[in-house]
């Protein structure tokens, strides 16, 4: 017993109980701060700094692509609103605005051929079907 006695440290030879007991709870209440830490703050700090790298971008690295910053993010979806070449977003729904007007004006054109060949051969609209049905026996005037 005494041969470990004289192994420890000559500081901790003269420390009193109460003095060990306090360096316990010191010990305790630091390992209990960096848990504390780990479990709260650090998720805190992990997504503030995911967020400012998102803000800022991110710069190329090996195997990697650079990102682009959300400030140059947003500019590209503003350009895709602008008219441009035809190669923007917008162009192609201005052409798409533009096919289906000129479509409209064929369907308009063709419900007139339509009502004209009615009128020709005295067709009336109350049921659609028993008129087909009446040109495929025959019976229709």
């Amino acid at each position: 017993m005494n041969d470990t006695i004289e192994q420890l440290p000559p500081g901790l030879l003269h420390l009193t109980v109460a003095q060990m007991l306090k360096w316990i709870v010191v010990i305790v209440l630091i390992v209990s701060a960096m848990v504390w830490f780990k479990k709260y703050v650090w998720p805190f700090i992990k997504r503030t700094t995911e967020f400012l790298e998102d803000w800022n971008g991110e710069p190329e690295r090996p195997g990697q692509p650079a990102r682009l910053g959300l400030m140059q993010r947003i500019a590209n979806i503003e350009y895709e609103f602008q008219p441009n070449s035809g190669a923007s977003f917008s162009d192609k729904v201005n052409k798409i605005v533009i096919t289906q007007a000129s479509h409209i004006e064929q369907i308009e054109a063709l419900q007139k051929d339509v009502n004209k060949i009615k009128r020709h051969l005295n067709i009336d609209d109350t049921d659609p079907l028993e008129t087909i049905k009446e040109i495929g026996d025959g019976t229709l005037n």
